[in-house]
């Protein structure tokens, strides 16, 4: 099994620079976390998440897989659904309680979100944009964001998460500029 965070693509350009002339693309391919073929080949694969500016930015960069400029392994991206099942059910395995948690069935904890979205119809650059409006765990809310309590007519809890649409903004104008890494420097690396 398998746990790994998205986010560590911007270790990348740090593994091409120890490689220097001497990288081939082809073998450092091996290292770029190759999630569709590890899923693919019947290893199991849980997400870790570090932070970015959504709350959903790991699942976008392991279905994009834009990251400074560049696509890295593109062939390696995975559907939307894959990325969400690496931080649900089978992170419910990964922790070894696959019978408590990592889907909603009766019996379960009832840990869940409601979003300001459907994950799985919005176009996948608005992933970055979802806003969670209530959480759950073991079936007690811990957040209920201002826009929902209102409609709602009651009183927020806990904290509010709010993405940053600066940095969004930013990351999908890079992400559509991004060309596919061959080989060779980081254009803009020391």
């Amino acid at each position: 099994m398998i746990s790994c965070d998205p986010n560590y693509m911007r270790t990348f350009e740090a593994l091409i620079e120890d490689y220097g002339e001497y990288n081939d693309p082809e073998h450092l391919r091996k290292y770029m976390l190759p999630f569709k073929t590890w899923i693919e080949s019947g290893v199991n694969v849980v997400g870790q998440n570090t932070g970015g500016p959504g709350p959903f930015h790991s699942e976008w960069l392991m279905m994009r897989r834009a990251f400074r400029g560049y696509l890295w392994a593109p062939e390696e991206s995975i559907d939307r659904v894959r990325a969400l099942k690496l931080y649900t059910s089978w992170a419910g395995r990964y922790v070894t309680k696959s019978d408590q948690l990592g889907t909603l069935e009766e019996g379960k904890w009832a840990d869940l979100l409601v979003l300001d979205r459907d994950y799985f119809t919005i176009p996948e650059n608005d992933i970055l944009r979802i806003q969670p409006l209530l959480t759950m765990v073991g079936g007690k809310v811990i957040s209920l964001h201002e826009r929902l309590a209102t409609e709602w007519n009651t009183a927020p809890v806990g904290e509010e998460y709010n993405y940053n649409q600066e940095e969004v903004d930013e990351i999908l104008r890079v992400a559509e500029q991004a060309r596919p890494w061959t080989g060779g420097p980081i254009a803009g690396s020391n």
